[in-house]
């Protein structure tokens, strides 16, 4: 977050969907849950770090990231990540049990939209989804 988004923070494994390799995601206890912003950024670059080294499907990202997400939103996920298919993306990871990175190149904030919930931030995120050009090894 240009500057002010500590990217390579340690990572709070959630137990029921396992760790990621650490220094890929943000740590939960540090993002500001003031900041929306940050928030927001936390959440795109946890649910875009795809780690195929322990995870069967992307879905396992969509869980970790959930962390970020209001309640309703985050029970919705599927319980069965394994089980899930159609990740033409992700597929190709598997082979080198690879993973993903994440570089935020931008965000922006739109400010409180009129008629709207007072609660929610209207920005955008922007980053990039970096593949592997190599193994990765734990």
């Amino acid at each position: 977050m240009r500057g002010r988004f500590p990217h390579a923070a340690r990572y709070v494994p959630i137990s029921r969907i396992g760790p990621v390799a650490p220094d890929l995601l943000p740590d939960p206890r540090e993002v500001d849950r003031t900041d929306p912003e940050q928030v927001a950024i936390a959440y795109t670059i946890t649910r875009n770090t795809w780690d195929a080294s322990r995870d069967k499907s992307n879905a396992y990202a969509f869980i970790r990231a959930s962390v970020y997400e209001v309640p309703e939103r985050a029970s919705s996920h599927t319980k069965t990540p394994d089980l899930e298919h159609g990740q033409g993306e992700f597929l190709p990871l598997l082979t080198n049990r690879a993973h993903t990175t994440v570089t935020i190149t931008g965000s922006n904030n739109h400010g409180q939209q009129p008629n709207t919930d007072p609660t929610r931030w209207y920005g955008n995120v922007y980053y990039l989804r970096n593949y592997p050009t190599t193994r990765w090894s734990p």
